[in-house]
């Protein structure tokens, strides 16, 4: 194999196999073929191709549901060590992961940062699983896993509140709600880090950009953002915007503080 093909195979880090199989399958290839159609109605074209969300169907086609699983976590997995090097969280004591998954980033705060203790905060289908992980990584006695709805509330007590891949998939309204949660649960010294691809704002050619048409496709309102984009949001929610970071991952941690 060359080494591009290489990165096919299910035994390397980082793997794309699962990736280049979702991204292949009949399900996937349908959704694309709507795009005329998303720009003309602004519909999501996984709801215009398949008839309902993507979540829904996933939860009714297992097989497809354990493979886009798998191809996050990958995608997840390259991502970590550049967001690990990018920002330095030596001086959170207390951490909250608000959506944050199966815990693949949090597991490695907390094993980089062996000081801190740290939340998962997740739907419930969710936790169940992300609740074995954290046990299996040996910690269970640091990380406390809670279920809930971040459009209902989030966990207080936070010194630090990240937000991974969760605003591409809102539209403003609902990253409004999301962000005033979050607000909410912080203290005066809290900060949030927001972790999502930006689109520059020159709107020089970027890998996000392409982001951005796959959130149109598969998500109402899904979008990328500039950074201006995001401080707007802040803004509005009472949070004072802070620092944008680069990581070398397709991805960037935009920082806000509570303003209290």
């Amino acid at each position: 194999l060359t080494p591009l093909g290489n990165c096919l195979r299910e035994d390397v880090v980082p793997s794309l196999r699962n990736f280049a199989r979702l991204f292949g399958s009949e399900i996937w290839l349908q959704t694309f073929d709507r795009f005329l159609q998303v720009v003309q109605t602004g519909q999501p074209g996984f709801e215009l191709a398949h008839g309902m969300s993507r979540y829904a169907y996933l939860d009714q086609h297992p097989e497809l549901g354990s493979l886009y699983d798998k191809a996050m976590q990958d995608l997840s997995s390259m991502q970590i060590p550049a967001l690990l090097a990018a920002y330095d969280f030596s001086g959170i004591q207390h951490i909250v992961d608000v959506g944050g998954g199966q815990g693949g980033l949090l597991t490695a705060i907390l094993v980089a940062n062996p000081h801190m203790t740290g939340m998962l905060f997740d739907r419930p289908p969710v936790t169940e699983e992300a609740r074995a992980k954290i046990g299996a990584a040996g910690l269970a006695g640091r990380c406390q896993v809670v279920s809930g709805d971040m459009f209902e509330g989030v966990p207080e007590g936070g010194d630090a509140y990240i937000v991974k891949h969760v605003f591409m998939e809102l539209d403003d309204a609902e990253a409004v709600l999301v962000l005033r949660n979050v607000r909410r649960a912080m203290h005066g010294d809290s900060r949030l880090l927001v972790i999502d691809p930006l689109i520059p704002a020159d709107n020089q050619p970027s890998l996000n950009t392409m982001a951005d048409l796959v959130m149109l496709l598969l998500s109402p309102g899904g979008r990328s953002r500039t950074p201006e984009e995001f401080h707007s949001l802040f803004e509005t929610t009472g949070l004072v915007p802070g620092r944008v970071i680069p990581a070398p991952a397709a991805t960037s941690i935009v920082e806000a503080m509570s303003g209290a």
